[in-house]
């Protein structure tokens, strides 16, 4: 007599393999995320960092936030939140401050580094 069907240690074994395939899968996933979010924020500060390059030299001052940038027209803003036009971080450090606006330029270093803020004012700090 012929019998159709699967047994039951076959089922055990294709549900296995496609348990090892889905984590193989979304662990790789988790990872070119991760990438992908780190290299969105450097390329975005890399972008930050030329047009405080060119208010520094413009302004004759060594330092500059990025909120200034955005004020003075030199970059320009993702979205508005209160009224105030915010640059947002795609992989941001504090939850409750999802923006870059506090970065500092500093032309002697020629770095950017994040600033101090007051996230319930929407001010920085520095």
């Amino acid at each position: 007599m012929d019998k159709k069907g699967f047994t039951l240690t076959e089922l055990i074994a294709t549900i296995a393999i496609i348990a090892v395939v889905t984590t193989i899968s979304v662990t790789t996933f988790q990872t070119v995320h991760k990438k992908t979010v780190q290299k969105q924020k450097s390329n975005i500060l890399i972008s930050l960092k030329a047009d405080a390059k060119a208010y520094t030299t413009n302004k004759k001052v060594s330092t500059v936030n990025v909120d200034t940038l955005l004020k003075s027209g030199y970059t320009d803003a993702d979205k508005e939140v209160n009224g105030w036009k915010v640059i947002m971080d795609p992989n941001p450090d504090d939850k409750d401050f999802p923006y870059l606006n506090c970065y500092i330029y500093n032309e002697t270093t020629d770095s950017i580094s994040p600033g101090n803020y007051n996230a319930n004012t929407l001010t920085c700090l520095d």
